[in-house]
This record gives structure tokens, sequence and C-alpha cells, in this order.
């Protein structure tokens, strides 16, 4: 419940939307899509882990792992609205110019960087878990 409350998913979403046409830095972008969408990502592994009945130590690895697969998910999805089309997206892009997104306070090549860089951390991540478990995730 605190990944999806007002200290979590919550907390996340009002930012976004209060901070809309005001500049963050990247720490506060960061914070804001830790709890808007990393939570939600996180949250989701450790209860399948819970369900699965593996041991504390495990959920808690998938649990940093969804972190960083959810900010790696929305560096991608803010490259995305910026350089495709709505039809190579499947969605509606060029959405996010007021926003407070990675492309717009880094810059694409930056972002990109960001990007290479949590899929890194995320491989180290998937060296902590038993190999048939890593494998399924990669």
């Amino acid at each position: 419940s605190g990944d999806s409350g007002i200290y979590g998913m919550v907390l996340g979403q009002a930012i976004d939307c209060f901070f809309e046409d005001t500049p963050l830095n990247i720490e506060e972008l960061t914070f804001l899509h830790l709890h808007k969408t990393a939570k939600l990502i996180a949250a989701s592994l450790v209860m399948g882990a819970v369900i699965c009945e593996l041991d504390k130590a495990t959920q808690e690895v998938l649990y940093q792992f969804g972190l960083k697969l959810g900010l790696l998910f929305q560096v991608q999805d803010d490259i995305i609205d910026a350089t495709l089309s709505s039809e190579e997206a499947g969605k509606p892009t060029q959405n996010d110019g007021h926003k407070n997104s990675f492309v717009n306070l880094l810059g694409l090549e930056e972002a990109q960087k960001e990007k290479q860089k949590l899929r890194v951390e995320l491989d180290g991540e998937l060296s902590k878990l038993d190999a048939a478990l890593s494998k399924r995730l990669k």
C-alpha cells in the first residue's frame, strides 16, 4: 500500500500534475517517476514474488529491479514521444513539450545515455537473482 498511496504513485501523479508547466531538476524528475511509474512496476514484481513464495531477499532484489525498470520505461517513453510519429509509436506522440520529461530536461542524447546507464544497472540487478529467474526477466 505504501507504493500506491500518498507516499507512492498518488504522490508521483500529484507532482506530475502540479508541476506540469514548471521545469524540475533531474533529482526531482527522478523522484516523480520513481513514485509515479517505477513503484507500480516494482510493486507488481513483488506481488508476483509473494504469490510464488520467494524469499524476502529475492523480493527486495525484484523490488529494486522494478524501480530501475520503471525509470527505464519512462526514459524510453520520453524518447519515443520525442522521436517517433504517432503511427510509428502506435500511440499519440509529440505531447511532452510542456511536460517534465527526461528528453526535455537532458536533451535527446543525454536521455539516451541515461537509458543505457539504466540498462547496465538492470543487468547488475539481474545478476543478483537465481539464474532461472534472471533468464525469465531478460
